[in-house]
């Protein structure tokens, strides 16, 4: 029997366990710490399962790396160097973010150049980043797509391109869908010659039967066959221009634009030797030559507004890049600070063109003033994919899109339309008239 401790004496210290609780936290931090690596493993997994192409097909903007733009070729762009000149030096020295760079904000690049120079790109980048690669083509692919300003048969030949290029990195499904878009186009596009037809149709045959796409290789040689049997319409032309050439700088503007040009050169040839950069001269050139600027579309003797407005776009596009920062930070203070300024200028600009377009649509014919809208939707909707437009609702301009869709019956272009899709999560596609009024079904077009 176990005796108690005397009356009066203090009893011996309890032996005390470790903590139920305790025991609890240590168990969760051990099972977490066990855990981890399975999950990293898992996590690796799944990221490599994923295809390169899930991800938002129109954030043109994400795929920018400001920090990495060469200050240099820059330079060379605000110093007078052509747009196209420019990036074909930027692609030679691989210098491949600028280049993306100047081809997303260059102000004087045709939309057909500009998707050209984003499938070289991607190519370049091909064996040294396939994720942006692929990124870029399909990019690529659909800038051809949105844009009423590019015609047909160059808007298939880059996406012939664009599917090579996704099939060389193994994105066979991206890859089918720009040779389905091309084989839309060879088969229902109204404006092409029966020997365009063919040629179109006889390059996506090689691609199908190197692919082993034995029903695919089927239909093209049925739509061989059928060339010239259907009528595809007339396109109508378009009675407003939604895109006026721009007008020329006048002589007091020239001036200043040339002052600022020198000086970016100056600037150029200083950090090539050693030199001293002038920048603080650059941003007072900057500044003159804005206020220039504003001098001469205030004149209201001046004529072509719509010139105007465009030369105007374009510059503010060309210190949209600027002003963030691409020439080294702090270099044009007071450019950098404005950067939601020029970006909320640009969207105005846009927002002022479709008034103007719709003041000019009042006294036309309600089937004119749908074509005109759609051609005018589908630009914008173009600039909003390659970051022009800064401050468009791209599910606004949807919206209205499928509404003149419906609208226009006189006009036999391919409508561009938009479709929510499981790995890029949007998709353009141009489809025929018929298609929408139900005169072709679903299985004739997408086969």
């Amino acid at each position: 029997m176990q005796q108690r401790p005397p009356v009066g004496e203090p009893k011996p210290p309890r032996r005390r366990g470790v903590s139920p609780w305790l025991w609890g936290v240590i168990g969760v931090i051990g099972i977490a710490l066990l855990a981890l690596p399975l999950l990293i493993t898992l996590r690796i997994i799944a990221a490599r399962s994923e295809p390169p192409t899930g991800w938002l097909a129109t954030d043109a903007a994400g795929l920018l790396e400001l920090k990495r733009v060469d200050a240099g070729l820059l330079l060379d762009w605000i110093g007078g160097v052509p747009d196209g000149q420019n990036i074909e030096t930027a692609l030679a020295s691989e210098a491949y973010a600028t280049a993306y760079a100047l081809t997303l904000f260059a102000p004087d690049l045709d939309d057909r150049e500009q998707a050209m120079f984003l499938v070289r790109l991607a190519e370049a980048l091909a064996e040294k980043d396939e994720d942006r690669a692929a990124r870029l083509f399909v990019l690529a692919g659909q800038v051809a797509l949105a844009s009423p300003y590019i015609d047909d048969i160059a808007r298939a030949q880059v996406l012939l391109q664009t599917g090579d290029g996704l099939d060389r990195l193994g994105e066979r499904t991206a890859a089918l869908r720009d040779w389905q878009q091309v084989s839309i186009l060879a088969r229902f596009a109204p404006e092409m010659s029966p020997p365009v037809r063919e040629a179109l149709l006889q390059q996506l045959m090689e691609r199908y039967q190197a692919s082993g796409e034995t029903a695919r290789v089927a239909a093209v040689q049925e739509a061989l066959q059928a060339i010239g049997m259907r009528d595809l319409g007339t396109v109508k032309p378009v009675p407003i221009d939604t895109r006026p050439a721009p007008a020329p700088w006048p002589p007091f503007v020239l001036e200043r634009v040339q002052a600022r040009q020198q000086i970016a050169r100056e600037i150029r040839f200083a950090l090539q030797t050693g030199g001293t950069p002038a920048w603080d001269q650059l941003q007072t050139a900057l500044m003159e030559e804005e206020a220039a600027i504003q001098t001469w579309l205030a004149d209201p003797e001046e004529p072509n507004p719509f010139g105007r407005q465009e030369r105007y776009r374009r510059w503010v596009q060309q210190m949209r890049l600027l002003s963030r920062g691409v020439l080294g930070e702090g270099h044009l203070p007071l450019w950098e600070a404005r950067r939601s300024e020029f970006d909320l200028i640009a969207a105005q600009l846009w927002n002022q063109r479709e008034l103007e377009i719709h003041l000019a649509l009042q006294d036309r014919s309600p089937d004119e003033q749908a074509i005109t809208e759609r051609v005018w939707l589908e630009a914008r909707l173009h600039a909003v994919l390659t970051f022009s437009d800064p401050g468009a609702s791209r599910d606004g301009l949807y919206v209205r899109l499928a509404d003149v869709n419906g609208m226009v019956t006189e006009d036999a272009r391919l409508r561009l339309i938009m479709q929510e899709d499981d790995t890029m999560n949007l998709r353009y596609w141009r489809l025929p008239i018929g298609y929408f009024t139900g005169q072709i079904d679903a299985y004739e077009v997408f086969r």
